[in-house]
């Protein structure tokens, strides 16, 4: 075996420490690239990823009503600001029908990603009551995300017919069922909210639905109806010199809007009120963090100067909410509302 000189063992020594240095620093950066890329990739596709970025285009809100409804109202209130907010266009899209069910089967079999929102109002918590065969669940295939606010109702009745709010609860307990109401259509708020009435002075009323407010709010001034649960917003416009009374409010103090009628538990029936919310909701199984996203952002929205005072302007008040705890309101008024439905015997089917 040749003898090899010192040099060459010292050099053949050097040579090996670097070709294992070599591979082991190779073989760090190969394993550190690939779980960059991984760790990268994770990010990008996790909800949470999409969350930080959300929205990344334009977002729908699909309103369950017809322009110029409460609802239509908020919604593009709201909207416009959103889309100042998030730097993306907010589009309102009215999809009426069948007190707001058709709209809410479209959204609950929607892509669940945040993008399509279904505006609703209290028809939402009655229609499971009211139709035999919804296409959807409201507790199942939604979820519950923001009110947008709340509007009084005004107890409106024809001129000079009543003299308050308690000579319009004498004539209902007296005329054995001969006085009728109007409403904006089946199952909506202010159908409920007189049922409400109706229900707690012992009566029963003659229902007569209309297509909408304007037209409810025509009869009643034309005399047709003997009263009507308005939204306070489809009034304010038309107080001065109406042929119509606003008899009482149906929130729990006074409106600043209409600042001289008196709530209705002041006018004499306590446990009567019956705010008209209205709501944002999205398909169940939209990620958490962008219903948490959708959240914060219409609450901003809501708290913004602009809309604050639009909300004035309209007599809209503020209906604030955690998400949870909009959640749980939503799933106690469907609870409601069963009651209210069965006491009063309605069905829309």
């Amino acid at each position: 075996m040749p003898i090899r000189s010192p040099k060459y063992q010292l050099f053949s020594v050097r040579l090996s420490h670097l070709t294992a240095l070599f591979d082991r620093t190779t073989y760090s950066k190969k394993n550190l690239f690939i779980s960059a890329i991984g760790m990268a990739l994770a990010v990008a596709c996790s909800p949470a990823g999409a969350q930080n970025d959300f929205p990344t285009r334009p977002v729908r809100m699909v309103v369950a009503f017809t322009a110029g409804s409460s609802s239509d109202l908020m919604a593009r209130i709201v909207a416009n600001q959103l889309t100042a907010d998030l730097k993306q266009s907010v589009v309102v899209e009215n999809r009426p029908g069948a007190g707001g069910a058709i709209a809410a089967a479209y959204v609950a079999q929607s892509q669940a990603d945040g993008y399509t929102i279904l505006v609703h109002s209290g028809s939402y918590v009655t229609a499971p009551w009211l139709y035999k065969s919804l296409a959807y669940d409201p507790q199942r295939d939604l979820t519950s995300v923001a009110a947008f606010g709340a509007l009084p109702g005004v107890v409106i009745a024809p001129a000079g017919r009543y003299k308050d709010f308690s000579q319009l609860i004498k004539a209902g307990q007296e005329s054995q069922g001969n006085l009728n109401f109007a409403s904006a259509g089946n199952g909506s708020s202010t159908h409920m909210s007189a049922e409400k009435i109706n229900m707690l002075a012992k009566w029963k009323g003659t229902h007569i639905p209309y297509k909408g407010t304007p037209e409810a709010i025509a009869d009643v001034s034309a005399g047709r109806s003997d009263y009507f649960v308005a939204p306070i917003n489809t009034i304010m416009g038309l107080m001065q010199g109406a042929r119509f009374d606003a008899l009482a409010v149906t929130s729990t103090k006074r409106s600043p809007a209409l600042p001289d009628v008196p709530t209705i538990a002041e006018a004499g029936l306590a446990g009567a009120e019956y705010p008209l919310w209205v709501g944002a909701f999205v398909p169940s199984d939209t990620p958490s963090e962008t219903v948490s996203r959708l959240h914060a952002a219409i609450q901003q929205a809501v708290r913004s100067p602009d809309v604050q005072q639009q909300y004035k302007d309209y007599g809209i008040d503020e209906f604030p909410m955690s998400q949870p705890e909009f959640d749980q309101f939503i799933r106690d008024e469907i609870a409601l509302s069963g009651e209210l439905v069965r006491r009063a015997n309605l069905s829309a089917d």
